[in-house]
């Protein structure tokens, strides 16, 4: 079972992409995506949960503790960035 895929609907989505100015972004690959010795993915979830507060935000959506909240969460995906570079050395 599944999903049948609807052409008419691609088209659609596909336009709204267009129209709306939307890019993929390659975040793909050991850099944006780090499973830590425990075995859970923290970055992807990081990455995921600041994504989530800038829609909010870009919806009007802003208070102190949002704002801290990502900041926070950028924070961690830098530390994560400096501990993997130091094991590549």
């Amino acid at each position: 079972m599944g999903n049948v895929f609807n052409p008419a609907d691609a088209a659609l989505f596909n336009e709204m992409i267009y129209d709306t100015g939307l890019v993929e972004v390659g975040m793909m690959g050991k850099r944006f995506t780090r499973v830590d010795r425990s075995g859970v993915d923290n970055r992807q979830t990081l990455l995921d949960r600041v994504e989530e507060i800038e829609i909010d935000i870009d919806m009007g959506v802003v208070s102190a503790d949002l704002i801290n909240e990502r900041q926070e969460a950028l924070n961690k995906i830098h530390e994560m960035d400096n501990v993997e570079a130091l094991d590549c050395m």
